[in-house]
């Protein structure tokens, strides 16, 4: 198990950095602002409150609404059969570390994680459904009450994804290296923004950043020192600074 470990662990590490290259190389790079707020137009289209900020959308996409609909189809079918199943393994493998882990609580807190993580995964299968009826939708038939349906579950998966990232950033705290607790605190400043940002909308794109640098932190801490990451995981809260 511990020589499994030792491999698995910085292999997981690894492929995270791999993910997050990619989506840096792959991001939008025109820097435009979606509904004046938003620089990921997918987000934008999750987060609209009614239908005309859809329509307002799908303009400052592409002034050709049919380009910007068949845009957003391409984006909706990468993100079914890519991007959800991804994110879904990626967060039940940390799951799965927090379960290992002998702190108290840890294994009800690694329960809590992976059902709200499971839970967010089928409300963004939701989301993306609502979202499909949308795009096959006349501009002029777009409503308030689509925009809800979409927002409703895309609310509850974003709710749902950065509570998982409270119990799942304990592991973190709990194994007090200074690099581990950084990468910790990283976890948990997003999934705060991203929990006001159920209020304030904005702050859902914003709590990007400090998750994607506890992304990487993580990752770098599986490769560089798995060993160390292991022993912590059978004996919390040995100092280590």
């Amino acid at each position: 198990m511990r020589l499994s470990g030792n491999i698995l662990l910085p292999a997981f590490g690894v492929l995270i950095i791999a993910l997050v290259v990619i989506a840096i190389i792959f991001r939008d790079k025109t820097k435009r602002v979606y509904l004046g707020q938003f620089s990921a137009p997918i987000l934008a289209l999750e987060l609209a409150q009614s239908g005309e900020e859809i329509r307002t959308l799908l303009r400052e996409v592409n002034e050709d609404e049919a380009a910007a609909r068949k845009w957003f189809r391409k984006g909706l079918e990468f993100d079914n059969k890519v991007f959800i199943p991804i994110y879904f393994a990626l967060l039940t493998v940390c799951c799965a570390l927090l379960f290992r882990h002998n702190f108290a609580n840890a294994k009800p807190l690694a329960v809590i994680a992976f059902t709200c993580v499971a839970a967010g995964a089928a409300c963004d299968y939701l989301e993306k459904h609502h979202i499909a009826r949308v795009l096959n939708t006349e501009s002029n038939l777009l409503s308030d009450a689509m925009a809800d349906a979409i927002r409703t579950p895309s609310l509850w998966k974003w709710g749902l994804i950065f509570f998982a990232l409270l119990p799942l950033s304990s592991m973190f705290f709990m194994n007090p290296n200074r690099w581990r607790a950084l990468a910790g605190l990283a976890f948990l400043i997003g999934s705060l923004c991203g929990l006001y940002g159920l209020i304030n909308r904005v702050y859902v794109e914003k709590a990007n950043l400090p998750i994607l640098l506890g992304l990487l932190l993580s990752a770098i801490l599986f490769v560089v020192s798995s060993r160390s990451f292991l022993e912590a995981m059978r004996n919390p809260l040995t100092k280590e600074f």
